[in-house]
């Protein structure tokens, strides 16, 4: 039989894969996806308490736009990767992983917390960080220190705004060509899930790192969050040969990348900026053009 040439083209999907970094330094292990198999190398760090598997949808979708491959760590003391205790042993930890898996100079993408750590990893581990696009991140503003019963308004809101985020995700991609892996993953994250009393330990003792952060000599792009009300964004910090990109994105709630598939907005600003700092990564490790003129013949 003849297929209709009207027939809906079947969805193509990227090659998804679950691994393990095992025997990483004091016995540590990170659990990853790697998504895609593009030419360009990309790193993407999830937020506090994020689920991996819900990210599939549109990691695979920024793979396939940019012909990128994309590894996703599940951050240590999150679903079933390794524990640790300390700040500097996050930072070391995401270190060493990168070194296992080969990673130079990539560009790291960075969602909340994931936004934080990636400047954090920039600044131990300059080797692994070519370029930075942080997402809705609290990096360059100033860590509320106050006592936690004092801040449950902003973790309410951060824990109503995750809920409304996780379904709304969750439902959306289930229906998309990804729904195996996103259902295995994130019923893999929820049952293994994080350490909630380690984490806000962590976070807590967190340096300041807003002046270290405007000499990093990286290309950076930063997205906030206009409807974030958890972070007070302070101002853009210079770049290599300039002020760096700061874009608050109207009406993003915190979790904005997780309602990509649904806000044509906010796919569009993930392009440009992931394409901007790709541009400024080739740009740097270009030779300075010659000022020499040639010879007239």
């Amino acid at each position: 039989m003849r297929p209709s040439k009207h027939r809906t083209p079947a969805r193509t999907r990227v090659p998804i894969e679950a691994c393990v970094a095992k025997n990483l330094l004091g016995g540590r292990y990170v659990r990853y996806l790697r998504i895609g198999t593009g030419d360009q190398l990309v790193v993407h760090l999830h937020g506090l308490g994020g689920i991996p598997g819900l990210d599939l949808g549109w990691l695979a979708w920024l793979s396939q736009e940019l012909n990128l491959t994309v590894l996703a760590p599940f951050l240590p003391n999150h679903a079933r990767s390794c524990r640790v205790d300390t700040y500097d042993e996050l930072i070391d930890c995401l270190g060493d992983w990168a070194e296992s898996c080969g990673i130079e100079r990539a560009l790291w993408i960075g969602h909340s917390l994931g936004g934080y750590l990636v400047y954090g990893v920039a600044l131990k581990r300059p080797q692994y960080v070519g370029g930075v696009v942080n997402l809705a991140g609290p990096v360059n503003a100033v860590f509320d220190r106050r006592p936690i019963p004092l801040l449950m308004p902003k973790l309410a809101y951060l824990a109503v705004e995750g809920l409304i985020a996780f379904w709304v995700s969750l439902g959306t991609q289930l229906l998309g060509p990804y729904r195996r892996d996103v259902l295995r993953h994130t019923v893999d994250s929820v049952l293994h899930g994080p350490r909630a009393r380690t984490i806000l330990r962590l976070i807590r003792n967190t340096p300041q790192l807003l002046g270290p952060m405007q000499r990093l000599p990286i290309p950076a792009f930063n997205l906030g969050a206009g409807l974030d009300p958890t972070i007070r964004y302070r101002y853009p910090w210079p770049g290599p040969g300039g002020p760096g990109d700061m874009v608050t994105l109207f009406g993003a709630p915190h979790n904005f990348p997780s309602l990509l598939p649904l806000v044509p907005h906010f796919r569009a600003a993930i392009i440009a900026a992931v394409s901007t700092v790709l541009t400024g990564m080739v740009n740097a490790n270009d030779p300075a053009p010659s000022t020499t003129r040639p010879p007239v013949a």
